[in-house]
């Protein structure tokens, strides 16, 4: 697809990262997009190659990777040129669950047997964006302002981990554009090199401790994981990933390959209506 962003480099803030340093996400012009589907009036691409890296670290980490990891996207890959017809954000969990359809409860249960299930942790230290969690009231993929802090209260966790292997659920077809960098050493499918952030959170539970563990979902090795940021004993631990992006393109505003055959040398052009 002929798509080019407009956007600019984003900054990356330690007080909300808690990563070592103020990080800039940068764009890269020299990104591919495919078209990876339609859902209802929104055309989906997504990035051929990944979109640099974004270090995450304890609490705070937990409390706003979803926001930056979208932010991150939206500011760098989109294009204000269209208006509101084209958004740019992070590629997230329910993306990924909708092609391998892995979206129900017995789903889920089946490839983690803890999934759903209740653990009340010794020590009640928790990420505060997690009181709306505890409350249902948070989308695991979206998030609007900003969190900081922790607090310690007792609480009981519904545990919500379920990592499994995509290609076990869809074709290669499908899952191609989930674990190929076409920059890196493999274009099969199942690239080592592939590992970037989804924008989705989860709880576990980690039965030597009796802890509640905060993760983040990634993709890595054909699977789609979730590692801790964060630990209910108050101990923190930092990942760094690359990203991600998929732009949603507003069929009903935009004009789609008026020019262009889909092909790398003359693909698929985009214009306004």
């Amino acid at each position: 697809m002929d798509y080019k962003p407009s956007g600019t480099d984003y900054t990356v803030e330690t007080q909300y990262s808690g990563a070592d340093s103020n990080q800039v996400f940068a764009r890269n012009d020299d990104m591919k997009w495919r078209i990876w589907g339609v859902e209802g009036n929104k055309l989906l691409l997504i990035s051929e190659t990944l979109a640099g890296n974004i270090q995450l670290q304890g609490a705070e980490g937990y409390n706003n990777a979803v926001k930056i990891l979208n932010d991150a996207c939206s500011t760098t890959y989109g294009n204000s040129n269209y208006g509101n017809a084209i958004k740019a954000r992070s590629i997230n969990q329910d993306d990924i669950d909708k092609i391998t359809n892995m979206v129900t409860y017995e789903q889920r249960k089946a490839v983690s047997s803890s999934y759903g299930n209740l653990y009340t942790p010794n020590n009640k230290n928790w990420p505060n964006i997690y009181e709306q969690e505890l409350g249902e009231s948070l989308d695991r993929s979206s998030q609007s302002i900003w969190y900081k802090g922790t607090t310690n209260s007792s609480f009981t966790e519904k545990y919500a981990y379920y990592g499994y292997n995509i290609t076990n659920y869809v074709t290669q077809t499908m899952y191609d554009p989930l674990l190929t960098n076409m920059n890196a050493s493999s274009t099969s499918g199942t690239d080592s090199h592939t590992t970037y952030w989804v924008a989705s959170r989860c709880v576990g539970f980690h039965i030597g401790d009796s802890s509640t563990t905060f993760n983040i979902f990634f993709v890595t090795n054909g699977k789609i994981y979730a590692d801790k940021l964060y630990r209910s004993e108050d101990n923190s631990y930092k990942l760094d990933l690359a990203v991600r992006p998929i732009v949603e393109i507003d069929l009903d505003s935009t004009y789609i390959g008026v020019n262009g055959s889909g092909i790398d040398t003359t693909p698929y052009s985009i214009a306004k209506k």
